[in-house]
């Protein structure tokens, strides 16, 4: 199985990584040292585009989340962080259970006390 091309364009503060292929276990060194790198280098903006990007395998999208929830936590600092990854959680919950046609009246009545949401 092929693994993905890493393609890496550097401005002054920024780095722009477009990944081609397919991002599976054996592109995920790869794309981990290369973060590194640019990170030590004192790269702030990263532009990551997965336009070409046919398959992305769980390791590398560990990879890439891994990257994101650090960088998050150098920006923002770790509660808020939580606050935001928690408001991330919520709203795709949500969003499932609508997109599965659930009554959102239905789960607020399994969640909250009677009487306490009409």
């Amino acid at each position: 199985m092929s693994s993905a091309n890493l393609f890496v364009l550097v401005g002054k503060n920024f780095a722009c990584i477009k990944i081609a292929g397919r991002a599976n276990f054996a592109s995920s060194p790869d794309f981990k040292t290369l973060l590194s790198e640019l990170a030590q280098k004192g790269f702030g903006h990263f532009i990551i585009d997965l336009g070409e990007c046919v398959l992305m395998a769980s390791t590398f999208l560990g990879v890439l989340a891994g990257f994101v929830v650090g960088l998050l936590i150098i920006l923002f600092g770790f509660f808020k962080t939580i606050f935001v990854l928690l408001c991330i959680l919520t709203g795709y919950l949500i969003g499932k259970r609508i997109d599965e046609k659930e009554d959102i009246m239905e789960i607020l009545d399994r969640l909250l006390p009677p009487g306490h949401h009409r």
